[in-house]
């Protein structure tokens, strides 16, 4: 880097005439050595951890809270999709009958917040096939979500996954919500 800088220096001079040539066209530089790239462990769970934390999900005390992480980390699971795909998704990207969810759009941040947003490239755009099990949950957190809402006076939810005041989620509050939440189990 430095050479290449100074390069570029003595260039500038021969241009201006200050110099007649750039004294470092004949320097031999040493061959870099290509560090090998760092690669971190990706924590993944085992089947016997997902049996252990859906089997915890499955008898927790029915809430909005412990119903909507329930379904969120089955669909997550599940499906493959970001948290931000997931969060940013309607009723109306579910297809019940041919059990699949449209994934067109994300949770972005900006310096406003969070908004929905189009996802990055055409290529993210996809239509996943869910499992009847996962289809099965969602049409029950689809009821149950509007159970809950309407005891607060709130009717028709688009979003599948907001807070009990329609309002949005974003990850890092959910999972930090979750952990802290679930530590105690």
């Amino acid at each position: 880097m430095l050479h290449s800088s100074a390069s570029r220096v003595f260039k500038y001079a021969i241009n201006l005439g200050i110099i007649d040539r750039n004294p470092l066209e004949y320097v031999l530089m040493p061959k870099r050595i290509k560090e090998a790239p760092r690669t971190e462990k990706i924590k993944v769970y085992t089947k016997q951890e997902l049996k252990e934390l859906f089997h915890y999900l499955d008898n927790t005390k029915p809430s909005y809270n412990n119903d909507f992480n329930n379904i969120l980390f089955r669909f997550l699971i599940y499906s493959g999709c970001r948290i931000s795909e997931a969060l940013a998704l309607n009723w109306s990207d579910i297809d019940f009958n041919n059990q699949t969810v449209t994934i067109n759009k994300t949770l972005s941040q900006t310096k406003n917040g969070y908004k929905v947003s189009t996802t990055k490239t055409a290529a993210s755009n996809a239509t996943l096939i869910l499992d009847a099990t996962t289809i099965n949950k969602l049409k029950k957190w689809q009821i149950n979500q509007r159970k809950y809402m309407l005891t607060l006076g709130i009717t028709e939810p688009t979003t599948i996954f907001c807070g009990i005041y329609k309002q949005t989620i974003n990850h890092h509050a959910n999972i930090c919500t979750f952990n802290h939440n679930h530590k105690r189990s």
